[in-house]
């Protein structure tokens, strides 16, 4: 329906405009017949039987113009027209401008706007006759790829706006030199629709720019016209022994401040900026879309309150080019200067709730997915589905590099994502697979789970896979997740303070040949680490067994033991495949390590040991307890196998139900610092393999009083070896001896033995 536009003629337009209403629906059922009998004034002379045939039996348009009823003409020839008449209907041959028209004498005013509405020499107006989309071709675009369309462009988005129609984009290269102005309206391309860039790097538009309630694009490819630019990029400064470039002259292929923005099927490519940059926006909805070859980030939202990107492709964001230029003078990207570009996202979501959701990320220089805000809002985050693949020689980011990376987020749940590291430049920094950042939140929820992350085959080492630096009351959750890991941790959690972190059912594989973990809890902060931490049925593996003496599979460590005061920590269930696992705690509240498997070694390290320490039905070779300045308060170490244990420093120790096998000292405490401890020592079976091994050796040269030990039941098989020892006693004379009490000893050179 056409708006009329003009207040000086309201109410004869107003009678006007009624009676072109019921025409036009009338002209709905008529056809194109229907339209030059409606415009010639001959509809109630003709009998019913016109209108109410079939589509096959109406008249057609050669025929009304054999009968008078319709003139052949141009778009020139109309415009020079002085003797309009209102009866007839005015054919428009012009390539793609074709169409009906009809001279609305009452009308004295419309502006021409080369589309819909076109002014004679005379002063006459003639209209467009049409009952469906509005194709940008009435405005005289000629979508040549050399022609600049950008007035007539807009002069149909105009004519959109003012009627609330969509305009539809013919198949074409559209070239503009200016910004687009997009206003509560619908853009519909059709197959090879391209709106592409003009000018040279100096010139700095973005291709639509959005506003209004509500825009939807459709179909359309945006060629920013990059390789023709030559790549202008400006010097930001040094860092890291790196020079630092940003974009200069950047535009965005579609910036929109519109309520809502739905992109649909459409193709970025070749942009010198963003691909989408959206401020503000209610809704932004980013479906099956391609992003190629963008400088800057393909998708960029800010303070926006819902973003959701789904089934899209990117490929090649952010990366340097191998020849380009900084200010001015040329540089190359394989030169002496290590050049490096710190942005090129693929998806930047600042956003209350955001959904990147069954995407494919290619060669993104620094993040494929970033959450983060940096207002009072409380954004929650879901990413799933996805593949991201890092593979290219010029990807090289200081800032640093990751596939997901959550920061300044309530929630977020990431699940079903695969991610896989075959290429990075070598002198690149820090990169990570997914990072769960700092949050300024009382209280946030992080779930990872049935990802897939695989850096086995990286050109490099990298620093971690999966990076969690916890906050005050964070609730995180790691499982079931697969990682191939050519990494210093495979997961790696660090800071402090979080209120329940879990890390179960994960399979690990380490292939970095170079001192690693699997898991590594470091303390990056002040105060206590965690309140609750369980670490669960694991399989974590060094894929190396040559450097296995450099490998935990699990270690709680850095330069300073981790805080564990106020903490439930459980390490149970796991499969260590040969691994350790380290502990460094300058105090723990209550630790529990149960039922794991191939163990290679389970050592404890700490300040002031654990408040409540349980080692129970464990398989590993060696146990060692060794708290620096303190004491493990109570432990107990039960129903394990395992070849020898050393303990030095523990107030309460209960050692019953082991079975060990050992070829040097089956259990060894040394140098308890307190009085007044307690030592049990109860049915245990050690079995002695080699010459001069001991079942039991207690070492009391600092001449502690022994009162409170007890080692009774336990049995002692020598197995006719050489110099066995079951139990042997170091102290003085003066020292009370401990109670050896129905112990069982078979073959062994000496049952008890003191110095």
């Amino acid at each position: 329906m056409e708006k009329q536009t003009v207040a000086s003629a309201e109410s004869h337009n107003q009678e006007q405009e009624k009676g072109l209403i019921s025409r036009r629906k009338l002209l709905a059922s008529l056809g194109m017949a229907g339209v030059a009998l409606a415009s010639s004034g001959l509809i109630a002379g003709l009998p019913t039987k016109a209108y109410a045939a079939s589509p096959d039996n109406r008249a057609k348009v050669k025929d009304l113009m054999n009968q008078n009823l319709v003139v052949t003409t141009t778009v020139a020839a109309l415009r020079a027209n002085t003797q309009p008449v209102a009866e007839l209907v005015y054919f428009v041959k012009d390539s793609g401008m074709e169409g009906m028209f009809y001279y609305d004498a009452a009308d004295t005013s419309t502006q021409d706007n080369t589309g819909t509405v076109l002014v004679s020499t005379s002063g006459a107006r003639f209209k467009r006759i049409f009952d469906g989309p509005v194709h940008v071709k009435w405005f005289g675009t000629k979508g040549d790829g050399a022609t600049d369309d950008t007035a007539s462009i807009q002069n149909a988005l105009a004519y959109c706006e003012d009627n609330r129609c969509p305009l539809h984009f013919a198949s074409g290269t559209y070239l503009i030199t200016a910004s687009l102005l997009i206003e509560s309206i619908d853009i519909v391309g059709s197959p090879g629709t391209v709106i592409k860039k003009g000018g040279d790097h100096t010139a700095a538009f973005h291709l639509f720019l959005c506003g209004g309630e509500s825009v939807t694009i459709q179909n359309v490819i945006f060629d920013g016209n990059r390789d023709s630019l030559q790549s202008h990029w400006r010097f930001k400064g040094n860092q890291f022994d790196f020079k630092t470039v940003n974009i200069i002259n950047n535009y965005a292929a579609i910036k929109s401040y519109a309520g809502n923005t739905l992109i649909d099927n459409c193709l970025f490519r070749n942009i010198h900026g963003d691909g989408y940059f959206g401020e503000g926006n209610h809704t932004v909805f980013i479906r099956e879309s391609r992003f190629e070859n963008i400088a800057q980030n393909a998708v960029w939202t800010w303070n926006c309150k819902n973003v959701h990107v789904h089934d899209c492709h990117f490929h090649d964001i952010g990366i340097l080019p191998e020849q380009f230029y900084v200010e001015g003078a040329a540089a190359s990207f394989s030169g002496t200067d290590k050049w490096n570009h710190e942005y090129g996202d693929g998806v930047y979501c600042f956003a209350e709730k955001g959904t990147v959701a069954n995407n494919s990320f290619i060669n993104i220089n620094r993040i494929a997915i970033v959450g983060e805000r940096f207002t009072a809002i409380e954004p929650e985050m879901t990413v799933s589905g996805n593949v991201i693949e890092h593979n290219h020689p010029r990807l090289r980011c200081n800032n640093p590099a990751s596939s997901m990376w959550m920061e300044h987020v309530k929630k977020a749940t990431i699940t079903g994502n695969t991610s896989r590291f075959i290429q990075r430049d070598v002198h690149e920094l820090i990169v990570s697979d997914i990072t769960l950042a700092v949050n300024p939140f009382e209280r946030s929820e992080y779930t990872v789970t049935g990802n897939i992350s695989d850096s086995s085959g990286f050109s490099r080492a990298h620093a971690s896979s999966y990076v969690v630096w916890t906050t005050p009351g964070m609730s995180c959750t790691i499982s079931g997740n697969i990682i191939r890991s050519k990494s210093d941790q495979g997961i790696l959690i660090g800071n402090a303070n979080a209120n329940n972190l879990i890390i179960s059912n994960n399979d690990i594989i380490n292939f970095n040949t170079e001192p690693s973990a699997c898991i590594k809890l470091v303390q990056g902060g002040t105060g206590p680490f965690c309140k609750n931490l369980i670490i669960k049925d694991n399989t974590l593996k060094q894929a190396s067994h040559s450097d296995q003496g450099k490998f935990y599979s699990v270690a709680f460590a850095h330069n300073d033991p981790i805080d564990l005061t106020d903490a439930s920590a459980m390490v149970s269930g796991n499969n260590f495949n040969g691994g350790k696992l380290y502990i460094a705690a300058s105090a723990i509240e209550a630790l529990s390590i149960e039922a794991n498997r191939n163990m290679e070694l389970i050592e404890m390290r700490g300040q002031d040991g654990a408040n409540k320490l349980i080692i129970h039905d464990n398989d590993v070779n060696d146990i060692v307890l060794n708290p620096l300045t303190g004491s493990n308060k109570n432990a107990f170490i039960t129903n394990n196998y395992f070849k020898s244990m050393y303990v030095n420093g523990i107030d309460d120790i209960f050692i019953q139900n082991n079975l060990i096998r050992t070829s040097s000292n089956g259990i060894y405490i040394q140098n308890w610092p307190y009085l007044n401890h307690l030592i049990r020592i109860v049915g245990n079976t050690i079995d002695l393999l080699e010459p001069f091994a001991k079942g039991i050796y207690l070492d009391n040269v600092n001449g502690e009083d022994a009162r409170m030990t007890v080692v009774c039941q336990n049995v002692l098989l020598g197995n006719d070896k050489a110099s066995t020892v079951g139990i042997k006693w170091s102290s003085p004379d003066t020292v009370n001896t401990p109670l050896f009490s129905s112990n069982i000893f078979d073959r062994v050179a000496a049952e008890v033995e003191r110095y």
